[in-house]
């Protein structure tokens, strides 16, 4: 009885988390998008390509740091789901 509890339990908040981190991702992914608009072509006749070019690699180190948190996600949900079937 107590079990079933717990596993419905590590699944809710499995499922929780996979739902927080899809959020996450979404509003990231919006984020960045709104950031390649604005860096456009105004941002490149005004300040010039060097401007230009800080701004696209903070957007870069963005997505890798974006990625980075989606593979810590990842693994945090493997590793809860291997110890729920331990179990």
């Amino acid at each position: 009885m107590k079990k079933d509890k717990l596993t419905k339990l590590v699944n809710f908040a499995k499922w929780g988390l996979v739902i927080l981190l899809l959020i996450y991702i979404a509003i990231s992914l919006k984020t960045i998008e709104n950031k390649i608009e604005t860096a456009g072509d105004n941002n490149f006749k005004r300040f010039g390509p060097l401007q230009y070019d800080l701004e696209v690699g903070i957007l870069k180190s963005m997505i890798i740091d974006l990625e980075e948190k989606i593979d810590k996600q990842s693994q945090l949900l493997e590793y809860i789901d291997e110890n729920t079937r331990n179990r």
